[in-house]
C-alpha cells in the first residue's frame, strides 16, 4: 500500500516554495556568470537542462520570476518549453489531488 497522505495542498506549496527560490537565485547566478563571461572571466554557466530540471521538480515559477528580474533567457524561445511542460503537469497534478482524482493512500 502506497501512502500519498503527504501530499497536501500545504505540503505542495512549501515544495514549490523552496524549488521557485532556488530556481530564481540559480537564474540570477547564471545571468551573473554571463555577464561576467562577456568581460573576458570565463567560468562554468548553468546548463539548461538543470534549469529545466529545477523548474520540473517544482521550480517553474522561480524559473519565470528569474527570467523577469534579471532579463535572463526571455528571448530564447527553445528554452521555454519545457518550462510550459512543468507548468502542465504541475497543474494536472493539483487539479488531480485537489478534486480527490488521486486518492492519498493507495
Amino acid at each position: 500500500m502506497i501512502d500519498l497522505s503527504f501530499l497536501t495542498p500545504l505540503n505542495l506549496i512549501l515544495w514549490t516554495w523552496l524549488w521557485d527560490l532556488f530556481g530564481f537565485a540559480l537564474m540570477g547566478y547564471d545571468k551573473h556568470l554571463a555577464v561576467s563571461q562577456e568581460h573576458g572571466r570565463h567560468q562554468d554557466r548553468v546548463s539548461e537542462r538543470t534549469l529545466h530540471e529545477i523548474a520540473l521538480v517544482g521550480g517553474f515559477i522561480g524559473i519565470i520570476a528569474g527570467a523577469r528580474m534579471f532579463h535572463h533567457k526571455v528571448s530564447k524561445a527553445s528554452f521555454w518549453g519545457p518550462v510550459v511542460a512543468a507548468i502542465l503537469i504541475w497543474g494536472v497534478l493539483g487539479y488531480l489531488l485537489l478534486t480527490g482524482a488521486i486518492p492519498r493512500s493507495v
